[in-house]
Parts: structure tokens; sequence; C-alpha cells
């Protein structure tokens, strides 16, 4: 009984080293793999961020050198400066963005934004059409391309009197804005007849 006991004894104490030495080897594959697999996703976030997409930024200014900065911790940012409005000045900026692996262009200045319309399109990417963007940005060309706008009404202050005017408006307060060149400065909100009138500072023909 003693010999079986010790047998029994020996048994279990040389199983228990093999699931021992088992368990200790299963964990340091599982160890290994945890580091494998942190050190892949190091290595892959690593040869992203290397690889950074490049992007260009149209007409910078002084006051976006913050928002610059900002970019340049996800994109590779290089300025662009374009000079004219001439199909040769827009594809030197096309040829330069080549040149310079951008693969896409924006900015932050409206004045630019027909830039930004056709250096994308000659960069290969889809873009809206020119005659759409001056169709968005002009207000004449607006009233023009549908037949009866429901949204706004024509009017001349030049050649209309204020009665003539106000028959015009079918709900109060409404908003009064120059066709164009107003450089921000052309909206106004009018809130009743007097107000229209009276003519407040600002509003042309007031």
């Amino acid at each position: 009984v003693s010999t079986q006991s010790t047998g029994s004894s020996g048994i279990n104490a040389e199983y228990g080293k093999q699931w021992y030495q088992r368990r200790v080897r299963g964990s340091f594959l599982l160890f290994e793999t945890l580091i494998s697999s942190v050190i892949f996703r190091f290595l892959v976030t690593s040869s992203k961020m290397a690889d950074k997409m490049t992007v260009g930024f149209l007409g910078p200014q002084a006051y976006m050198r913050q928002a610059l900065e900002d970019l340049k911790k996800t994109y590779t940012v290089e300025e662009i400066n374009i000079k004219g409005w001439e199909p040769e000045d827009i594809q030197k900026a096309i040829d330069l963005c080549k040149s310079k692996g951008v693969e896409v262009v924006g900015g932050f200045a409206q004045k630019d934004a027909l830039h930004h319309i056709l250096v994308n399109a000659g960069l290969g990417n889809k873009s809206i059409s020119p005659v759409a963007f001056l169709y968005c940005m002009n207000k004449y060309l607006m009233r023009k391309v549908e037949s009866s706008p429901r949204y706004f009404d024509y009017v001349d202050p030049d050649n209309e009197t204020d009665e003539q005017i106000i028959g015009k408006i079918k709900e109060w307060p409404f908003m009064l804005k120059n066709t164009s060149l107003s450089l921000g400065r052309g909206i106004f909100r009018i809130k009743d007849q007097e107000n229209l009138k009276g003519g407040p500072q600002g509003i042309p023909g007031g």
C-alpha cells in the first residue's frame, strides 16, 4: 500500500510537473503573441504616420497658421499659391501639386474656392462643375436658374418706390441682400415697413 501510495504520488507529481510546464509554455506563447501583435500594430501605425497623405493648402494667410499646424498633425501639408486665373496659371499649380505628391487641395478663403475646383479636377478628383459653382456664388444667377423661385424676389431701390418694394414682401421680417460686390457687408434684416422706409444705417439707398 505504501509502495502504491508512493507510486501514485510520484505519478501525480510528474503529471503536475508536466501540466505546469505546458501551462508555462502556453502562457509564454500567449505573451509572445500579444507582444508580436503590439509590435505589429506599432509598426503599422508608424508606417501610416510616416506615409501621411499629402494635401495642398491654397492661399495660406497669417490668420490660418494655427489651423495649418493642426492639419500637419494628420497630413503632410504643401502650401500652394496661385497667382492668376489663366489656364496656364491653373496648369502650373496642377503640375506643382503633382511634383510634390499632393493628392487633393483645399483651403479656407472663399476667394480661392474656384481654384480648389479647377486644381482638384486637374488632379483627377471628382469636383463640382465650375458653372454650378458660379451659380451658387452669384445671387443674380441663382434667381435666373429657377423659373419661379419662392424664397426671394427681385427689388430695385433705384427704380422702385418704398411702397412698390413693400408690396412684394410676403413675410416680415425679411433679409435684404445685394446681388453682388457687397464684400460681406450687404446683408440686412428688415423687421417691418418702418424699418425699410427709415433706411437703417448701411442699407444701400437708405
